[in-house]
């Protein structure tokens, strides 16, 4: 096995618009949760066709692999970490349901995301797109069963905390009498609050955070539009304070910026926060999320010298591994030149970033 991931044997996932896929970074399948059921597409040809294929010699001329994956195999020849690479290291979760299907209702329009993910977004291009999917009674019949094979849910979307989808599954785990068995994941931007984190924490097993924070201070209201620093910040201390009040092993909260050429060459700005938290055994800052599309402000395709400056800038802190995760491999990424430097576009942040130049001056020379 030359090319092995263990995600389609050990999980099952979807995107935000309810069709299935291989995880939460892949291009997802033809296959919609409104006609197939969680078990159906465990058992799928498509999935089949796919497991398969990771036992073979080489995985990646399998045409459904080759289209699934390319975001990872496009990482893996920039020099990035992909989630493939990630989940073969990381082992805290062997067998798991990662949902977005709970839908793309979000309350910010982040300027490097897009409508499928963010409600907000196509609400502001006129897109009339559905906010959650319409499951059947036979998709929650199914769920009730084929959950019990799982321990771990992690919810992201669209923002996981708004969404009725994500609260109807809570419920039902709830129910289900095993939820003191249960370890949960959210991929959210802050919008629930202490009190609801507390209430989850008081019902299941672990509550993990992945909190998506992109910059430290007003730039992170730049690239989370309709954020505000001031809430930001405010909850980013309140799931600091949890972890300081549970038990280690009951919250974890990770601070996980989508790395893109908006924010790394500022991450060090985060490093008196998470100088004061790092002592907390459960609190994680982690640069493994590194941005591939849109290409033009992928920070594999910077200019060498754009690269030299963010490196020299970062380089204290994304190499301190005391209290930063996965910085190996943003340092990898600024001291790699590009293989596809027309990918990188100056006027693409010109376009979507207001007062662009007060924010990122080394852009100027470029414009």
């Amino acid at each position: 096995m030359s090319w092995y991931c263990p995600l389609p044997f050990n999980s099952i996932s979807s995107d935000p618009a309810g069709y299935y896929a291989l995880c939460c970074e892949s291009d997802s399948s033809k296959i919609h949760c409104t006609n197939t059921t969680l078990s159906e597409f465990k058992n799928s040809d498509y999935m089949n066709t796919i497991r398969d294929g990771f036992l073979s010699d080489d995985p990646k001329s399998v045409p459904e692999i080759r289209e699934a994956c390319h975001q990872c195999i496009s990482k893996e020849r920039e020099g990035a970490t992909s989630k493939r690479m990630r989940e073969l290291k990381e082992t805290t979760y062997t067998h798991y349901m990662e949902l977005k299907l709970i839908g793309n209702i979000c309350n910010y329009a982040c300027i490097m995301c897009g409508p499928l993910s963010s409600s907000k977004i196509a609400e502001e291009k006129g897109m009339d797109l559905p906010k959650w999917s319409i499951l059947s009674d036979e998709w929650w019949d199914d769920f009730d069963k084929i959950s019990r094979e799982y321990k771990c849910f992690k919810f992201s979307g669209g923002e996981p905390f708004m969404s009725p989808i994500t609260k109807k599954i809570l419920n039902r785990l709830i129910k289900s009498g095993r939820a003191n068995e249960i370890d949960l994941q959210f991929n959210t931007n802050g919008s629930g609050s202490k009190k609801v984190i507390q209430r989850l924490l008081d019902n299941f097993k672990r509550v993990y955070i992945g909190f998506s924070i992109d910059a430290w201070g007003e730039r992170n209201s730049i690239i989370r539009k309709h954020s505000t620093w001031e809430f930001t910040e405010d909850i980013l201390w309140d799931y600091a304070d949890l972890c300081r009040t549970n038990e280690h092993e009951h919250f974890s909260m990770s601070i996980h910026p989508c790395v893109s050429a908006l924010n790394v060459g500022y991450l060090y700005e985060f490093e008196p926060f998470v100088k004061e938290a790092c002592h907390l055994n459960n609190l994680v800052f982690s640069v493994s999320n590194t941005l591939a599309w849109p290409k033009e402000i992928n920070i594999a395709n910077l200019p060498l010298e754009v690269k030299a400056k963010y490196l020299k800038d970062n380089y204290k802190f994304l190499s301190n591994t005391s209290i930063v995760s996965n910085g190996e491999g943003v340092i990898n990424l600024l001291q790699t030149e590009s293989k596809n430097i027309l990918g990188w576009s100056p006027e693409w942040i010109a376009k979507n970033v207001p007062d662009w130049k007060k924010w990122y001056p080394e852009y100027v020379w470029y414009e």
